[in-house]
């Protein structure tokens, strides 16, 4: 196996560029939504972005999967549908945020775009 070029890949920057991702998107919006703002607001670089995303709207999904995670833990109560009507109320409140939202209109823009699609 060989190394990838350049220095390994951060986690602190890695979680940095998210949060000014999500922070972005709140103020914003997605169609004013840059690179360069991301990088600027993170402290990052835009090569560096660029070499873990392809574009925003990779970032903004991976963005989401990473805030929607810990919102929607599952706990099982025994009680089916109480368990259903909370993780639904999870999903919605998920949703109706900025990030939720833009995640919605990536998908129905992009929707044929494997790398969305997964």
């Amino acid at each position: 196996m060989s190394k990838s070029p350049g220095r390994p890949r951060s986690e602190k920057s890695k979680q940095a560029i998210i949060e000014a991702t999500i922070s972005l998107l709140e103020s914003s919006g997605y169609h004013s939504l840059t690179m360069e703002a991301i990088a600027n607001q993170a402290g990052a670089g835009k090569a560096t972005i660029y070499r873990w995303w392809v574009n925003k709207a990779e970032l903004v999904m991976e963005a989401f999967k990473e805030y929607m995670e810990p919102q929607v833990q599952f706990e099982d109560t025994n009680h089916i549908r109480e368990d259903f009507r909370r993780q639904l109320y999870n999903l919605k409140n998920v949703f109706d945020t900025a990030l939720g939202r833009t995640v919605i209109e990536i998908i129905v823009d992009n929707g044929t775009d494997p790398k969305i699609s997964e």
